[in-house]
């Protein structure tokens, strides 16, 4: 993993980051799922 800019860090407390991370990734999953159904949908 690379290194976090300096701002992040300030503004991330350790135990944070895997909260960010598994949102991000939960986000992710939903809006793919979500452009997918609707791509279906219109073909």
């Amino acid at each position: 993993m690379k290194e976090l800019p300096p701002l992040f860090k300030v503004l991330t407390r350790p135990d944070q980051v895997q909260k960010i991370k598994r949102r991000s990734l939960l986000f992710s999953a939903a809006y793919s799922l979500v452009l997918s159904a609707t791509s279906i949908g219109n073909s």
